[in-house]
């Protein structure tokens, strides 16, 4: 076994997921422009790319979802209630996105690329550092 991989093993839980949050954090600019690249193709009329590319960041979005239902799973809850993004409960937040990612499926599967788009632009890139933020913030109260 190398000394990388010692190391690995030696790491603790929230040592991983702080790792995994940095990880995500770093993706975000990759996230953006998949959904510039996204929103192009959905003015070009080429919808198939659009979900093509649209693919790799809803799975990125479910993951970081994960990684916040297990962060809030082990905290306390009057210690997630403290936590504010911008004057809002991170439960606000949350209950927003959710809100906004079923616009967006509902949108696509309803073939409303326009509504697609403007959401995809407009909305998700703003909405995706707050759930990063919100990710950060848990991971720091622990």
């Amino acid at each position: 076994m190398s000394e990388m991989e010692l190391k690995e093993k030696e790491k603790t839980k929230e040592e991983i997921i702080k790792d995994v949050v940095e990880d995500v954090s770093r993706t975000i600019p990759v996230i953006k422009n998949l959904l510039e690249s996204v929103s192009i193709s959905i003015n070009s009329n080429n919808f198939e790319e659009a979900i093509k590319l649209l693919n790799p960041v809803i799975t990125t979005l479910v993951f970081v979802s994960q990684i916040i239902s297990y962060l809030e799973s082990e905290s306390d809850k009057k210690e997630i209630d403290s936590i504010t993004i911008n004057g809002e409960k991170i439960s606000e937040i949350e209950k927003k996105w959710i809100l906004k990612l079923e616009e967006l499926r509902n949108s696509i599967r309803n073939n409303d690329m326009i509504k697609a788009g403007d959401i995809i632009s407009y909305e998700l890139p703003a909405e995706i550092e707050r759930q990063v933020e919100i990710m950060k913030r848990l991971v720091a109260k622990k």
